[in-house]
């Protein structure tokens, strides 16, 4: 398990900043986070602590809990621009039923297209690129057979066995520009692309659920059983998918560019601005109780 004595960099107990912005009549889009440098997928851990991938500059997993905030180290700092062009450090996060922290770096840079395990330093578990030549590791999913990354350079779903094999576990038509991957309620797997979700169960060929979205980023099932959506993009969006693949909007307005999405206790959490050179932020939006 992570813990503060084997981080290397610790950021300040840093207070937690609250503002609200409005979403539409019924919904509310509270900031609990600020100062993120690119921020991708993001994770809780076994205590609720929150996980934030940055893909920026600081090329780190922050950390923020009731007792402050830090910084885990991923590897080299991230060759990104001032202004967050060109991140290409951690693209995802996810945490053990151990409390070990793993988490995917992109395609360029140093250590690219990588599953990583934290931890004193970063350990290589499965070297991507190795396994496909366009390697592109963007979602991050742990199963009880290993992890399963989404690889948005090959438009497939690679599962990684324990003692790091990679072996592709599902192919989607070309273009289609799969970015995220969720485990349904049914033990399926579902994974978002621009336009479609699609049902993946290993040994088939994977069907489509559901349709007519725009640039899907990342998806997460809710505990009533419900699917949820972030679409990216500066128009960016949360959109809640019924069990016959209609969908709605939940949130939007306030949302630019969101990078990760997860839901906890009745609210969904989402990363904000994820090409944003420290100013992105994590924010929450009320679903359900």
């Amino acid at each position: 398990m992570i813990t503060k004595s084997v981080i290397a960099a610790v950021v300040g107990a840093a207070a937690i900043l609250v503002t609200a912005v409005p979403a539409g009549a019924a919904t509310t889009i509270r900031t609990i986070v600020t100062g993120l440098d690119s921020p991708r997928g993001i994770a809780f851990g076994p205590h609720g602590e929150l996980y934030v991938a940055e893909a920026g500059r600081s090329g780190a997993i922050t950390v923020v809990s009731a007792g402050g905030r830090w910084r885990i180290p991923a590897g080299p700092p991230s060759p990104a621009s001032p202004r967050g062009a060109g991140a290409i450090g951690p693209s995802d996060v996810a945490v053990g039923s151990d409390g070990r922290l793993y988490y995917t770096v992109g395609r360029g840079g140093d250590g690219a297209a990588t599953l990583y395990r934290a931890g004193r330093g970063p350990t290589a578990i499965a070297d991507l690129g190795a396994h496909e030549k366009d390697a592109d590791p963007t979602g991050l999913l742990i199963t009880d057979r290993g992890h399963l990354v989404v690889d948005a350079g090959a438009n497939a779903l690679v599962r990684v066995a324990p003692r790091g094999r990679p072996s592709t576990v599902a192919a989607f038509p070309a273009q289609e520009g799969i970015r995220a991957v969720a485990q349904g309620p049914d033990g399926a797997y579902y994974a978002g692309g621009r336009a479609r979700i699609w049902r993946v169960v290993p040994g088939e060929a994977p069907t489509v659920y559901a349709s007519g979205f725009t640039g899907v980023i990342d998806l997460a099932w809710a505990p009533d059983g419900r699917l949820y959506v972030l679409r990216g993009g500066h128009d960016g969006a949360l959109l809640k998918v019924d069990r016959k693949g209609a969908h709605r909007v939940v949130a939007e307005g306030g949302l630019v560019v969101p990078g990760g999405l997860a839901i906890r206790d009745g609210y969904a959490y989402i990363s904000d601005c994820g090409v944003c050179q420290g100013t992105g932020s994590v924010v929450k939006v009320r679903i359900g109780s």
